[in-house]
């Protein structure tokens, strides 16, 4: 009978217990490439959703170093491989809930920069003129600069990030 070695309790299980969890999950940009996907067993790999349940859930955010305590007592080496793991699950469980928001609603936010900033990404847009010819503004110019930078982040959202960048 073939079996596997669970990554985090390090306890030899059969391969009917064998989950492959995605350190970093796909909808983060993470992939199938076999130093993303780690074995663990099927107990440890239902802790870690529910740790991050409990990460993204404000009323149950305090539970989460009692329960590492009590099912990893004496043992933080694999407590913190738990709770990274759980982290990204968090990130993405955070993530989806965004994500299906109307990705067309605009959000206003406010940032406080420094003078140099300004004056540079003043100049940016002066550089980067319009189709029409006109000089784009500050806003524009870092919208833009925001969509360079999520495009590299998170590749598996492209199409969404210049569906959205074509409607500036």
């Amino acid at each position: 009978m073939r079996s596997f070695i669970c990554e985090i309790c390090r306890d030899e299980f059969p391969e009917a217990l064998h989950h492959r969890h995605h350190k970093i999950p796909k909808a983060l940009g993470g992939s199938d490439a076999p130093e993303n996907l780690v074995d663990l067993c099927q107990t440890d790999h239902q802790l870690l959703h529910t740790i991050a349940y409990m990460l993204v859930n404000p009323k149950r955010s305090h539970e989460v170093e009692p329960t590492l305590h009590s099912v990893y007592p004496n043992d933080r080496p694999t407590q913190m491989k738990v709770l990274e793991y759980a982290g990204h699950v968090a990130r993405e469980m955070a993530f989806k809930k965004e994500i299906l928001k109307d990705p067309n609603e605009e959000t206003r936010t406010s940032i406080e920069l420094p003078q140099l900033y300004m004056q540079l990404l003043k100049l940016a847009g002066h550089d980067m003129p319009h189709k029409n010819g006109t000089s784009m503004g500050v806003q524009t110019v870092i919208r833009l600069i925001v969509a360079q930078f999520l495009l590299s982040k998170f590749p598996l959202q492209r199409e969404q990030i210049l569906k959205l960048r074509k409607k500036q």
